[in-house]
């Protein structure tokens, strides 16, 4: 909220028209009714949106967020992290057992 005001005051001092409006809260995922209590108390002040929502006041296109997900899914079923997730366990495992706690 803090943020807002500074934005606030600096286009004030610089002569710059701003709009309520311009000033936006968004969420990358998911959907308004679940945003926790922090959101919805911003929410009063500024519009929070979510999901697609954000993502189609943000770029104007209604499909974007479907695409947007449809390009993650597309690159997750070409990655293959096994070997990754698999050095993770063991640095971890590693680490844990030379602090003693294992």
């Amino acid at each position: 909220r803090g943020h807002f005001r500074g934005v606030r005051n600096l286009a004030r001092t610089n002569g710059l028209p701003l709009q309520m409006d311009d000033c936006v809260v968004g969420v990358i995922y998911g959907a308004s009714a679940a945003l926790n209590g922090f959101y919805q108390m911003l929410d009063q002040e500024y519009p929070v949106y979510a999901g697609a929502v954000f993502w189609e006041h943000l770029t104007g296109d209604p499909s974007f967020y479907e695409d947007l997900i449809c390009a993650f899914e597309e690159v997750a079923d070409e990655t293959d992290g096994s070997a990754l997730l698999q050095t993770t366990i063991e640095t971890l495992a590693a680490e844990i057992a030379g602090a003693g706690t294992l």
